[in-house]
């Protein structure tokens, strides 16, 4: 069974028009995983550092505070602090705020499921992929083809419709 010219035209085109939708679909969804991406190292990178500085200034307050926190109660009150004076009580107040803070970023990162949102993007731009290159580039499957990849680029969108907003 052979197409006739007309109809094999309107095929390609059609074909060429889902090919550009996928493109711009996965284009989509590839941006908003890189956000995610982005997101998430942001958050961790936040935590870690101010889980690490909290720990610094504990250790140090630990040993007497001879370095980091003496600096830092030396700074914050211009004057080298007695034991538990208001310098000790600055760093504290310090390290509580650096503690919230990276608590909050943990909160935030796992509140809002980056990581998983993260996954879920890159699994949405595979399946979009894959169906690119399932695309055959002749329509001598016809529409069948089209017909089968135009339903699976709706169902992706329906089930990953958060990256295509």
């Amino acid at each position: 069974m052979t197409l006739e010219s007309t109809d094999v035209q309107m095929l390609q085109r059609e074909q060429e028009l889902l090919r550009e939708d996928l493109r711009d679909a996965l284009a989509a969804v590839n941006r908003r995983a890189r956000f995610y991406r982005r997101m998430n190292v942001t958050l961790v990178l936040v935590a870690v550092l101010s889980g690490a500085a909290v720990t610094l200034l504990g250790a140090d307050l630990f040993r007497g505070g001879t370095r980091v926190a003496l600096r830092l109660a030396e700074n914050s009150t211009g004057k080298t602090p007695p034991p538990l004076g208001p310098g000790w009580r600055n760093v504290c107040g310090l390290m509580a705020l650096l503690a919230f803070v990276g608590t909050v970023s943990t909160g935030i990162n796992g509140g809002l499921k980056v990581t998983e949102r993260n996954v879920r993007a890159f699994a949405c731009a595979g399946v979009l992929d894959g169906l690119l290159i399932e695309l055959p580039g002749a329509t001598s499957l016809g529409r069948p083809v089209l017909d089968r990849t135009r339903a699976e680029l709706a169902r992706v969108r329906r089930e990953y419709a958060e990256f295509f907003r």
